[in-house]
């Protein structure tokens, strides 16, 4: 099964609000003033640029829309890890809520976290943590499976090189 391109606002909701807003800004600056400056005298994409520029800041809004989703994406993990008081709710949890516990525990320890699984094929990486001294990768097991076989721990092998 092929994996689909995940589309940019989704992409953006699922990542820190804050990214949204300097993508917007980005965007604005290029339309705005990059575009016009690019097009210079071109009969075909002056025109086209200067109306693109007009309407710049409602094109730039749009990367602004996934901001509550973000803020509610962060909540969400927050409250998962937050609410986890026994190993007994650890367990019971979906694996893909699991991930996402496993992630928020690594965030709060300073790590920068990109989630990588989920139901599309993932290459076995779950999460990807970033720090200034190192990059690590994580794959998640789901609890019921008691014991993770040597082939899965060989797996992961690669990843220490």
């Amino acid at each position: 099964m092929a994996r689909r391109d995940p589309h940019v606002l989704v992409e953006l909701a699922r990542l820190p609000w804050w990214v949204s807003v300097v993508v917007a800004g980005v965007v604005y600056v290029a339309i705005r003033w990059l575009s016009p400056a690019i097009a210079g005298d071109n009969r075909f994409l002056a025109p086209l640029a200067h109306t693109f520029s007009a309407q710049a800041r409602w094109i730039a809004a749009i990367f602004l829309l996934p901001i509550p989703f973000a803020l509610f994406n962060a909540r969400r993990r927050r409250d998962l890890l937050d609410g986890q008081f026994r190993i007994d709710g650890i367990c019971a949890l979906p694996w893909q809520d699991f991930e996402r516990l496993v992630g928020e525990a690594y965030r709060r320890q300073g790590y920068r976290v990109t989630e990588r699984g989920g139901a599309q094929a993932d290459g076995g990486i779950d999460l990807e943590l970033r720090s200034k001294e190192k990059t690590l990768v994580v794959q998640c097991k789901h609890w019921r499976m008691g014991t993770i076989g040597v082939a899965r721990v060989r797996e992961a092998r690669w990843c220490s090189a």
